[in-house]
């Protein structure tokens, strides 16, 4: 799905796509690969519970303008929130962040405002896998992706006994289960 919302970035050399954490690295990898750019990973630490700092961020930033923050979840906003302040102290520009869930919680609603208006934020993309508050869909930089189209794929491929292929169009895929 970010492949897909991130493709107008594909092979960019001002571009680079950024793990916040550990966890993410390996998804964040596989995106760069198939969008031909290059990754970097926040190394972490909890100070203290719904706490985030940022000691590093390693990759090579040289002539970097935008960078895309890849995430599974945004719950307090805290580690977006370091995160993206070390990448305006960087020199990035431009920062896209994408998340598959947004909890939807106010003191993430509130960062990334300060986010927006201070460090460079300029889009949050989630997903509907969680309903999003009216608050969040106000803000003017949030949108959301619907996954209904994702979720038929999936049913469509193991209906038909057929290994899951993502990309392919649902209509490709009808077609190919009728046939």
């Amino acid at each position: 799905m970010f492949v897909q919302v991130f493709r107008t970035y594909a092979g960019r050399a001002d571009v680079i796509l950024v793990s916040p954490d550990a966890g993410a690295a390996k998804f964040v990898t596989k995106v760069g690969r198939l969008l031909g750019l290059p990754c970097a990973i926040a190394s972490k630490y909890r100070p203290q519970p719904e706490e985030a700092a940022i000691q590093e961020v390693i990759g090579d930033f040289t002539g970097k303008q935008t960078a895309i923050v890849l995430d599974d979840m945004v719950s307090s906003g805290g580690t977006v929130y370091a995160l993206v302040q070390e990448l305006a102290r960087k020199g990035i520009q431009e920062v896209h962040l994408g998340v598959s869930h947004n909890l939807c919680l106010p003191a993430a609603h509130q960062r990334l405002l300060e986010l927006h208006a201070q460090a460079n934020l300029v889009e949050f993309v989630t997903t509907n896998s969680i309903p999003q508050t009216k608050a969040f869909l106000r803000l003017p930089f949030f949108r959301v992706v619907d996954l209904a189209g994702i979720f038929a794929q999936v049913i469509l491929q193991v209906h038909a006994n057929r290994t899951v292929r993502w990309g392919t169009d649902v209509g490709e895929m009808v077609e190919a289960v009728a046939g």
